[in-house]
């Protein structure tokens, strides 16, 4: 009597969903339906957005106006006409079926008479009319921005509060987990520069005939313990300080060749666990010493194991240091290029076809690179402005020798010139005048 419902039943379709937060007015999962009850527990069939317009204005206008930031779908009327869909098919079924099998004897000369044959197709059916030109390269024009547009997007999500991060400093939990892992770090570093410039140095040493320091201390029995320890800094990250400042900077940096570093690193590691090993074999079982390592004097097979223990351990060494390097990240500038406008201007029904021009003009690379000086006041002509002349007001080159003008001169201007043929008719009319 007193149990709590867990579910509701949808009016319409029956089927039983979760207690929603007012089980009077929820919506169905499985068919979408709104399921309205009154005080009674009635359903309602009725809603005011069904009699009044201006409540669902705002759902309207969301379905008039479709989404401008996604791109254009793939499967829509294209710009092209009729004839260059039909060119189009055609150019692809004869390329697809030019070139035979590679067994076929005529393989290598269909393979060199392919671009001309292509050429030679283009011409014949041209893929891209002169009608459609211009709507071909807006339409490019177009997803050109739009990619660039969504491409700079993402970029700047992704540079979303690194700036921020760069000027805030870090809290003291965060800085001292920071000075704790650098401390190791360091630490790790001294053991891998102690570990290396102590094999460098027996191997030199032994081959020298040179009594080895420490001998009583680090003699064959602690040698293979030291080699299993050094497990733990012999694959010892040099570039992990930096790696650290670059994040903390919010730049986004890499590591280049991490796996040959510890490819190499493994290398030496192994050599020396080999070379301890078999010290303490040859220490505590000398008939087993087939290397003779701790003969004295030192043996021809002993001189060259060390040598070629200790030219590994220097080219790995060299190697190491080239190999693992941090990689900065290319910088991303989406700049508008001024590209020539490859468009054919509307043609004339006037003037022949033929005349239309298809491809930009040719520019000289004289042109292309005036702007380019080494002066420290280059001279760069303005580019041309729309709505003002390009060229300067037109100077005389001679200017002819004018009158100067008279003090008592009438201060007049003629309304109408005169041309040759009316000198005559003017006299005559004075000369009426004159006698009337």
């Amino acid at each position: 009597m007193f149990h709590r419902r867990n579910s509701v039943q949808c009016f319409f379709c029956n089927t039983p969903t979760e207690l929603p937060k007012d089980p009077r007015n929820f919506r169905c999962n499985n068919c979408g339906c709104w399921n309205r009850y009154d005080a009674t527990g009635e359903i309602l069939s009725s809603e005011p957005a069904m009699h009044d317009e201006s409540l669902n204005l705002r759902s309207f206008s969301k379905r008039a106006s479709p989404n401008k930031e996604r791109l254009p779908t793939m499967y829509g009327k294209g710009p092209f006409c009729h004839t260059c869909q039909t060119n189009q098919m055609l150019l692809m079924n004869l390329l697809s079926n030019y070139l035979p099998d590679p067994d076929n004897p005529e393989y290598e000369r269909r393979v060199e008479m392919l671009p001309e044959y292509k050429k030679s197709l283009h011409i014949r059916y041209p893929p891209v009319c002169a009608n459609c030109l211009p709507s071909v390269e807006d339409e490019i024009q177009t997803k050109n921005k739009m990619a660039r547009v969504n491409a700079l997007g993402g970029f700047l999500k992704d540079t979303k509060g690194k700036e921020q991060a760069r000027r805030v400093t870090a809290p003291e939990l965060s800085r001292e987990k920071l000075t704790l892992e650098m401390l190791l770090w360091r630490c790790r570093g001294c053991l891998w520069g102690a570990s290396l410039l102590s094999a460098i140095a027996g191997y030199s040493t032994l081959l020298l005939n040179l009594p080895v320091p420490f001998s009583n201390i680090i003699g064959p029995p602690v040698l293979p313990i030291a080699a299993l320890l050094s497990i733990f800094w012999t694959f010892w990250d040099p570039t992990y300080s930096s790696l650290q400042r670059a994040r903390r900077e919010g730049r986004n940096v890499r590591i280049q060749g991490k796996k040959n570093y510890i490819a190499l690193q493994m290398v030496t590691w192994i050599s020396r666990i080999f070379t301890s090993i078999s010290m303490t074999i040859a220490w505590y079982m000398p008939p087993s010493d087939y290397l003779h390592l701790l003969d004295t004097p030192v043996s021809s097979q002993a001189r060259a194991y060390y040598m070629i223990s200790l030219l590994l351990e220097l080219s790995v060494f060299i190697s190491s240091c080239f190999v693992l390097r941090l990689q900065q990240p290319p910088l991303i500038r989406l700049l508008e290029p001024n590209q020539l406008p490859s468009r054919a201007p509307t043609p004339n029904p006037k003037t022949p076809r033929s005349n239309t021009p298809l491809t930009p003009p040719i520019i000289n690379d004289n042109d292309l690179f005036a702007s380019l000086t080494l002066s420290s006041k280059p001279v760069i002509a303005k580019p041309p402005i729309f709505g003002f002349p390009s060229l300067g007001p037109s100077i005389p080159h001679s200017t002819a020798h004018q009158p100067e003008p008279d003090v008592d001169e009438m201060d007049w201007t003629p309304t109408k010139v005169l041309s040759s043929r009316e000198p005559h008719r003017a006299g005559k009319l004075i000369r009426e005048y004159t006698t009337g």
